[in-house]
C-alpha cells in the first residue's frame, strides 16, 4: 500500500512539473543568451550600445559608427550582423580583431517612408558571452514634402547634376555623395572595415593629386584631405588588399 502511494505521489509531481513547463512563456532571446558559444570566449567593450538619431526626415540616409575594443585575451571573431529590418544595414570587420585592437560596427539607417518614433536593432553574432550582442538605434522620422524639407530636394537635385557631370568624364564611376562640403572627403569603404587599402586620386586630366595607404580601414581612416584640390572632377582608384581595384568619383567646388 505504501509503495502504491509513493508511486502516485511521484507521478503527480511529474505531471505538475510538465504542466508548469508547458505554461511558461517561451523567450527565444533568453534561450540564446544562455547558450555559451563554443571555443575561446572574447571580451568586448562598446563605447555605447544605443544611439538616438533624433529628428530625421523620410528618405534620408543616416550613418552611425558603434566603436568597440577587444578587451580580452583571445581574438574576437564576428560571424554575422543582422538588422531588424532592411532599412538598417550593418557593416563589420570580417577578419579577427586581436586583443587590444579597436574596431567598429558601421550602421546605415534609411527610414524610407516610415514616420513617427522608430526603434531598430542590430544583432551581432560573435565568440562572446553573452551572445548575441544587441545594438539599438532610435529616431523620430518626419514626413517629407517640398515645404517641410526643401534642403533634401535641393541636395538630391545637386547630386543628380554631379552624377551627370561625372558621367561625361568617367561613365559608370561610383559617385561619392555627399561630396566635400568642407575640405575633407570620406571614401566609401565601410564594406572593408579592418582591411588595408592603397588610394590614388587623379584629376580629370590624369594628373596625380594624392597617393596614400590606409593601414586599417575605419570611418576615421577613410578620409582624405582635399583642401588643396582646385575645383573639378576627381577619380579615386582604391585597391583593397587582393580585391579588384574600384573607382570612386567626386566633385570639388570652390
Amino acid at each position: 500500500m505504501d509503495l502504491r502511494l509513493n508511486i502516485a505521489v511521484a507521478c503527480s509531481l511529474l505531471v505538475s512539473l510538465v504542466i508548469a513547463q508547458d505554461d511558461r512563456t517561451f523567450d527565444p532571446f533568453e534561450q540564446t543568451q544562455q547558450e555559451a558559444p563554443q571555443g575561446p570566449i572574447a571580451e568586448v567593450r562598446f563605447d555605447a550600445m544605443v544611439h538616438d538619431f533624433g529628428t530625421i526626415y523620410q528618405g534620408s540616409e543616416n550613418p552611425h559608427v558603434f566603436k568597440f575594443k577587444n578587451t580580452g585575451t583571445v581574438p574576437l571573431i564576428i560571424t554575422g550582423a543582422t538588422g531588424s529590418c532592411g532599412c538598417t544595414v550593418p557593416y563589420y570587420a570580417r577578419e579577427p580583431i586581436l586583443p587590444g585592437e579597436e574596431s567598429e560596427i558601421h550602421i546605415e539607417y534609411k527610414p524610407g517612408k516610415q514616420k513617427g518614433h522608430q526603434t531598430k536593432s542590430v544583432t551581432i553574432t560573435a565568440n562572446t558571452d553573452p551572445s548575441p550582442i544587441i545594438l539599438r538605434i532610435t529616431a523620430d522620422v518626419i514626413e517629407v514634402d517640398s515645404v517641410t524639407a526643401p534642403s533634401i530636394f535641393a541636395r538630391e537635385k545637386e547630386f543628380e547634376e554631379q552624377r551627370s557631370l561625372i558621367g561625361t568624364v568617367n561613365p559608370g564611376c561610383f559617385v561619392l555623395f555627399p561630396n566635400p562640403a568642407a575640405d575633407v572627403l570620406r571614401l566609401d569603404l565601410k564594406e572593408h572595415i579592418g582591411r588595408t587599402a592603397n588610394v590614388r586620386i587623379l584629376d580629370q586630366t590624369g594628373r596625380e593629386m594624392l597617393q596614400t595607404r590606409i593601414a586599417r580601414i575605419s570611418s576615421e581612416a577613410s578620409t582624405v584631405d582635399v583642401a588643396a584640390f582646385p575645383a573639378g572632377i576627381y577619380i579615386a582608384t582604391i585597391q583593397v588588399e587582393d580585391l579588384p581595384p574600384m573607382s570612386q568619383c567626386f566633385v570639388v567646388s570652390r
